[in-house]
């Protein structure tokens, strides 16, 4: 791979200082680099990135810029500002590939022994030029999860998301055509000319990470915060089951499956298209084996009224048989009779003639 490929995650946080320096840690190693949008977080979550500047993250940059404690745009969450920001830098940013990234989340490519980068490089040499994910959601089944872990070792249990989660288009090729994530609320990038690579890539999502963190970060940091506006367009639902800080976030791994990666990974590699072309496969086997059996049954009431039709026509032609013997033994008598008559006749003229 040309050293030159450059691949962008840019990542947007608000108090995520237990798991941000872990996520960029990932992606750095898989040869991403960073850019960080902070929110004006009132964590140590700057303080935990910081340590990566340098050393892959590019920058940390406030938004909203020069914002003070004090304004009235404090206390929102104005996420459309944040996905216009990151359409800007996917236009100010020089790199080969981009991905819309949070910061609760860690991505894996679909095959074992390629970095994440080195995944997005061999998609991109076969001509497409975006990717999407396959989410896997991990809730916790304890409280002890500490800031520095790592959660790919720590939550073991995901369970499947949210039908409007489903569709994780976030990595695209830049420099095609102007991108949009406004749109869809940042579910998807939209452009012209999207090609999706029919392989799914990871993506395992820790959005809470215990009782204390799920009961600060919902009903805090995101449920108060979050712009009206916003909500009336369907945005921000993944909060709304949560009703009050009575909730219990902790999950029975019994109710949960267990994650192996490479398992993962292999059903990846059988990807949409190719199950759902077995599947018309097999759908269309069935119904040609429906027909046939269709056809077999017809064939057997067929035979049956054959069958039925040659027993009365053989009974009809032993009738027709006796009928003519009776006709030929009726002839026979009708000629011989006469015939012997005159005979008879003859015989007595004879002897009278004598």
């Amino acid at each position: 791979m040309n050293d030159t490929f450059r691949v962008v995650a840019i990542i947007s946080t608000f108090n995520e200082e237990d798991i941000i320096s872990q996520v960029i840690g990932h992606l750095v190693r898989n040869g991403i680099e960073v850019y960080l949008i902070d929110n004006h977080s009132t964590d140590e979550t700057v303080r935990e990135a910081s340590q990566w500047l340098g050393r892959g993250l590019i920058n940390i940059e406030k938004f909203p810029e020069n914002l003070r404690q004090n304004h009235e745009s404090y206390n929102f969450y104005d996420w459309t500002g944040i996905l216009h920001r990151k359409e800007e830098l996917a236009r100010e940013i020089s790199a080969d590939w981009f991905i819309h990234h949070d910061a609760d989340e860690i991505r894996e490519g679909p095959w074992p022994g390629l970095t994440l980068k080195e995944a997005i490089h061999w998609v991109d040499t076969l001509g497409y030029n975006c990717i999407d994910f396959r989410i896997f959601n991990f809730p916790p089944v304890d409280d002890g999860f500490k800031r520095g872990e790592d959660p790919r070792s720590y939550f073991t249990f995901y369970e499947e998301c949210p039908e409007y989660d489903r569709i994780q288009i976030k990595c695209w090729k830049s420099g095609l055509a102007p991108i949009s994530l406004i749109p869809s609320g940042g579910h998807r990038i939209l452009f012209e000319g999207m090609c999706v690579f029919p392989i799914k890539f990871i993506l395992c999502h820790y959005p809470i990470r215990g009782q204390k963190h799920g009961r600060k970060k919902v009903f805090e940091e995101r449920k108060k915060r979050f712009l009206n506006i916003e909500r009336s367009k369907g945005w921000h639902v993944q909060y709304e089951h949560f009703k009050d800080e009575s909730y219990c976030f902790l999950r029975n791994p019994s109710d949960l499956h267990p994650f192996n990666l490479n398992k993962a990974r292999l059903e990846l590699m059988l990807s949409d298209k190719i199950i759902s072309y077995l599947e018309f496969r097999e759908k269309k086997a069935n119904d040609e084996l429906y027909y046939l059996q269709s056809c077999v049954k017809e064939l057997e009431r067929n035979a049956e009224q054959l069958q039925h039709r040659i027993g009365v026509l053989e009974r009809n032609s032993e009738e027709l048989e006796h009928h003519l013997k009776n006709i030929q033994n009726s002839l026979s008598w009708r000629i011989t009779a006469p015939l012997r008559a005159i005979y008879d006749w003859l015989q007595r003229l004879k002897g009278n003639s004598i």
